[in-house]
């Protein structure tokens, strides 16, 4: 009996699926995405989710943060809390009508960092 292994070269990382993620967070992140079994469009739509999120909360910084441009605001929510929000957008299925309630949770988020209020 003669058996034939068929192997597949996937053309595209996951890493490469998950560009939005940043690089310390994503073992993390891909474990829960494991997890909760989410396809690949939910991955992306909470990732969506979360960078919208950030945005309105940038807009409503409180004033201790208002020297942060966007992108540094993006970079700092990302290095500190980027897991526990994704997953927070998980939750909510990257539905883009919890963009407020997200934004709140980053607002949380960057209230609770001490490394923030030195």
């Amino acid at each position: 009996m003669h058996t034939t292994v068929i192997r597949l070269i996937p053309t595209r990382s996951l890493a490469d699926d998950l560009y939005f993620v940043p690089q310390q967070h994503l073992p993390k992140v891909v474990s829960m995405i494991v997890d909760h079994a989410a396809c690949p469009e939910l991955a992306m739509a909470a990732g969506t989710l979360l960078k919208q999120a950030i945005t309105v909360a940038w807009a409503r910084r409180p004033d201790g943060l208002l020297g942060l441009k966007l992108t540094e605001f993006h970079d700092t929510v990302g290095y500190f809390h980027y897991c526990d929000l994704f997953h927070a957008a998980l939750h909510h299925d990257g539905d883009l009508r919890e963009v407020d309630h997200m934004a709140d949770l980053v607002g949380a988020a960057l209230a609770g960092t001490s490394h923030l209020h030195r």
